[in-house]
């Protein structure tokens, strides 16, 4: 059960009681969960990011690259597929994020 936006903040009250997952148009799920607002990935390594992406999986296999990121590497198979549309360019741009959130987390770590 979710409860008002806060006034004050803007932002719901964070009153949800119970695991829900909601199956997104595109594919995948987004898990709204009691007491969790921040998803904290700072401890992942580079490429388990790319394995939560399930609908990679049938095409980081076929890149040139072992290690492949699906950022900027040649002959990469993940960003063909975003290319060819059996990737969904939006779940492809959001991992490009959190892969750049990550590297600067690594960053700010050895400060």
């Amino acid at each position: 059960m979710e409860g008002d936006v806060s006034q004050r903040i803007g932002r719901g009250k964070h009153t949800t009681r119970e695991v829900r997952l909601l199956r997104l148009h595109d594919g995948g799920y987004v898990a709204d969960t009691p007491g969790f607002s921040i998803l904290d990935i700072d401890t992942m390594d580079l490429p388990e990011l790319a394995a939560a992406y399930p609908d990679f999986a049938a095409y980081a296999g076929q890149c040139r690259f072992t290690g492949c990121l699906h950022q900027a590497e040649p002959d990469c198979a993940v960003k063909r597929a975003v290319e060819e549309g059996a990737v969904c360019r939006a779940r492809y741009e959001h991992y490009i994020v959190l892969l750049e959130e990550l590297r600067q987390a690594r960053r700010d770590m050895y400060r």
